[in-house]
């Protein structure tokens, strides 16, 4: 899909919101990309969360099995301030 807004326009804003939509924090501007290293990702996040990941991960499987919809493919976003530098790409360089 070229073109798509997401890749016109990287940057937005984003504020922390209680889960009544109480906004309790001020915005911060910042960008976005996709991230083109999914296995790093995935190994960063199985590192991290461990067995709650895969939890979550074959709940996802098993509703999307009991409402007969294929499972979708994953994209990753890396969304850093406005004015920093990305982690992953660093990690990667180095």
């Amino acid at each position: 899909m070229e073109g798509t807004a997401h890749q016109a326009q990287p940057h937005l804003r984003i504020v922390a919101r209680t889960a009544r939509r109480r906004v309790t924090s001020e915005p911060i501007e910042g960008v976005a990309r996709i991230v083109q290293e999914g296995p790093l990702v995935r190994r960063l996040q199985t590192e991290k969360y461990g067995w709650q990941k895969w939890l979550i991960e074959k709940a996802y499987d098993l509703s999307m099995l009991l409402a007969r919809k294929p499972t979708d493919a994953s994209v990753y976003l890396e969304v850093v301030p406005a004015t920093g530098k990305s982690d992953v790409a660093e990690s990667l360089v180095a």
